[in-house]
């Protein structure tokens, strides 16, 4: 029974509870973080990284919007044509007719 009881008492002084808390987290800057909290705060700084880069004014996509476009013409009936062609358009636009 000796070598029964040396065994035993070889299992109960193993230190199962250090290898399983080292195998669940880390040590960063002198402090135990665990896992589950470095996974979830590169979520939200992923996400939040994503919301920011997303945004931005919506005012200056419509004002991109609204420029008249720069065209040029060689002479001033194609000038008018491309005025009245553009200004028929706009006008068709409006009035909610589908293509």
């Amino acid at each position: 029974m000796d070598g029964g009881g040396e065994r035993q008492r070889s299992i109960r002084h193993c230190p199962l509870n250090t290898l399983s808390s080292s195998a669940m987290s880390y040590v960063i800057a002198g402090r135990t973080i665990p896992k589950y909290v470095i996974s979830l705060s590169t979520f939200g700084a992923v996400g939040a990284l994503a919301v920011l880069g997303s945004g931005g004014k919506k005012a200056d996509a419509g004002a991109k919007h609204d420029a008249a476009p720069a065209f040029s013409s060689s002479s001033k009936d194609e000038e008018d044509f491309i005025k009245n062609f553009v200004a028929e358009a706009e006008k068709a636009d409006t009035s909610g007719a589908k293509h």
